[in-house]
């Protein structure tokens, strides 16, 4: 009896750090950006285009299942800090508008 409790708590340790590990590196995987997304340097080209100022952050972020460049630019001249979204997998933005002045940092 002792040997089977001992060979059933080994499968399910054993079953455990597997399904464990497999779901880790699973979740990890999935949360990778494409590799065909619209180049960074492009994007942010055309946001300095769009909108004149200091890029104080940028990220890439899953959001609502897509992937989306985020910025927020101090504007020139105003003090306003501005965040832009745009999609990275069609370069298209997705919205822009004044979030706080620099001075309500």
């Amino acid at each position: 009896m002792k040997y089977l409790v001992f060979k059933i708590s080994i499968f399910l340790s054993a079953s455990f750090i597997f399904n464990a590990s497999y779901f880790f590196c699973s979740a990890v995987a999935a949360e990778s950006p494409p590799a065909d997304r619209v180049p960074f340097a492009t994007i942010l080209k055309g946001v300095e285009h769009s909108f004149p100022g200091k890029i104080k952050t940028e990220s890439l972020e899953k959001e609502k299942g897509r992937w989306v460049y985020k910025f927020d630019i101090l504007e020139r001249g105003s003090g306003k800090i501005r965040h832009v979204a745009v999609d990275a997998m069609t370069g298209r933005s997705l919205e822009s508008g004044v979030v706080k002045t620099e001075s309500e940092e």
